[in-house]
């Protein structure tokens, strides 16, 4: 296998590999070649139709969603990291709303949860499913509306409080 001479060259073998966003491609190419011909590789591949962040932004969401069951806002983060716009960011939120709805997306990550550990009997346990769908990027409030009928169920922890401290 030959090496790449070109920015060029280097920029298709990587799309050829998994898709980019244009600025996760700019880093890499950064690294072996000068920003003029790296600008000059991305703005062909462009105008080939080999590198679009709509389209990128919209397929990772997509996938992230069913892969993953991530809610927006890890998914947001994630296309944040990858270079990818605000308004982009926002474009592919929509479009993956739309077809898997991130109501919909919790119910399956509770419901894998579930599988996996069973329905939660303790406090602990329920704070853990909590915790777990808020790092999967799902927003608080609907998190505690969705697991609300574990928390009526779930038995407090039998563990004495500690002592409040001296009283006057």
């Amino acid at each position: 296998m030959r090496k790449p001479r070109s920015a060029y060259e280097s920029a298709v073998r990587f799309l050829a590999a998994r898709n980019h966003s244009r600025r996760e491609l700019e880093r890499k190419l950064l690294r072996k070649f000068d920003p003029e011909e790296v600008a000059q590789a991305l703005s062909r591949i462009e105008q080939q139709g080999y590198l679009d962040d709509r389209a990128f932004a919209i397929k990772r969401a997509k996938s992230l969603r069913m892969r993953k069951r991530w809610g927006d806002l890890r998914i947001a983060n994630d296309l944040n990291n990858l270079g990818i716009g605000d308004s982009l960011v926002e474009a592919a939120l929509l479009a993956v709303n739309a077809e898997h709805p991130q109501e919909e997306a919790l119910t399956a990550a509770v419901e894998a949860w579930l599988r996996l550990n069973g329905r939660p009997k303790s406090m602990a346990q329920v704070k853990r499913l909590f915790e777990s769908c808020i790092r999967l990027g799902y927003p608080g409030e609907a998190v505690r509306r969705r697991i609300g009928p574990f928390l009526s169920e779930a038995e407090w922890d039998s563990q004495p409080s500690p002592p409040l401290g001296d009283s006057c």
